[in-house]
């Protein structure tokens, strides 16, 4: 079970009350966001990320989850993420 987060303060009563999955709208997720989550341990997914330059923010912010209308492009864009990594090693 996760709870569905369209809106910061329900982020924060989400939070507050221990969730431990959510899935967020992705235009809530920022750099500070998303280090929050991760410290606390939180698995999270990003929804509905469509537009490539999203779609690459989300997957460098590191969610968990990203859900989108386009599989095909969101694939191929975290397989360009894991070869730039690789390079970068």
């Amino acid at each position: 079970m996760a709870y569905l987060i369209d809106d910061p303060a329900l982020l924060r009563r989400a939070l507050d009350a221990g969730w431990r999955r959510i899935h967020l709208k992705h235009r809530l997720l920022d750099e500070p966001t998303a280090r929050d989550l991760h410290r606390r341990g939180v698995v999270y997914a990003a929804w509905t990320v469509n537009q490539p330059a999203d779609i690459r923010r989300v997957i460098q912010l590191g969610a968990d989850l990203l859900i989108t209308d386009d599989p095909a492009r969101a694939m191929s864009l975290l397989e360009n993420h894991r070869q730039m990594r690789k390079m970068r090693e």
